[in-house]
């Protein structure tokens, strides 16, 4: 890894560690072990030890720009220091693990764009053969998939400054972002709801569809309830409250990460559904909705 890249690792892990205050010592410790398997120089080790003293430059904690070996390699390391420490206390490597989070959630997210890349092709060859209606749920779907991933990301930016939620005006920010990604998840969940004719169709060829479209529904609603209990603590955090801040900033990250895995499952249902079994449904009920 060249020293660039884990000087920008570091700098993001020493920022993850002030979220809850100064880092305590055992935190220090593990960070400088990350530092050392990192393989950074004296230079970013010397830099590391003031970020630990004093809260570092404001640092975009977005990993998505990294290369994929990259991100893997950090992950791997990141993963490996903090689980060999045993001699810690669980609050302790919070920031660590939302970071290695994070990273694990940039490579999905390629992985995901990568595959519909590859699939780009075929799909346009089997898109001559469904219905217009079944093309019509496509673009539905694409549509409030697009809309829901600008909502995802404006909330994430909104967790991304490890120094936000001190100011006043933070609560408000994220209060208009979560606003903005519940009626998001609302829509996308009515277009999934809405295509129940297809899985009922697609059940009749290969059962089994049903099942799914209801564990999928399911995941969906416990993300709308999630999103709403966090939302129901922002009053609390417009008061000052830093451990309900603390709180808010766990649950969003749980709950994104539960989001992008609905949608990563949804996207391999709706192209397994349209493109492999869809043509012959599809042909065979042609009103089906």
């Amino acid at each position: 890894m060249d020293p660039q890249t884990a000087d920008r690792l570091i700098r993001m892990a020493a920022a993850m560690a002030w979220l809850d205050g100064a880092p305590q010592v055992q935190e220090k410790r593990l960070l400088q072990r990350l530092a050392e398997r990192l393989g950074t120089s004296p230079e970013v080790r010397r830099k590391l030890a003031q970020w630990l003293e004093e809260r570092p430059p404001e640092v975009e904690l977005d990993l998505r720009s990294l290369d994929r070996a990259t991100r893997r390699q950090f992950l791997r390391i990141a993963l490996a220091v903090a689980d060999a420490d045993t001699h810690r206390h669980p609050d302790e490597l919070r920031g660590l693990r939302w970071l290695a989070r994070m990273v694990e959630a940039a490579e999905r997210e390629e992985e995901q764009r990568q595959l519909s890349c590859s699939r780009l092709p075929s799909e346009l060859e089997e898109t001559e053969r469904l219905t217009d209606a079944a093309r019509e749920r496509i673009e539905a779907a694409d549509a409030t998939a697009d809309e829901l991933e600008r909502a995802i990301h404006r909330v994430e930016r909104a967790c991304s400054d490890p120094y936000a939620h001190r100011a006043a005006w933070w609560a408000d920010v994220l209060d208009a972002a979560l606003h903005a990604l519940r009626t998001a998840v609302a829509d996308h969940v009515r277009g999934l709801l809405e295509q129940g004719g297809l899985y009922d169709e697609l059940e009749k060829a290969q059962p089994g569809w049903r099942a799914r479209r209801d564990a999928l529904e399911a995941h969906w609603e416990e993300i709308e309830r999630g999103l709403e209990k966090v939302h129901q603590r922002l009053e609390a955090v417009r008061g000052g409250n830093e451990d309900e801040a603390r709180i808010v900033r766990e649950q969003l990250a749980r709950l994104l990460s539960l989001l992008r895995d609905a949608l990563t499952e949804e996207k391999d249902v709706v192209y397994t559904a349209f493109y492999r079994h869809a043509p012959a449904a599809t042909a065979s009920s042609p009103t089906s909705s």
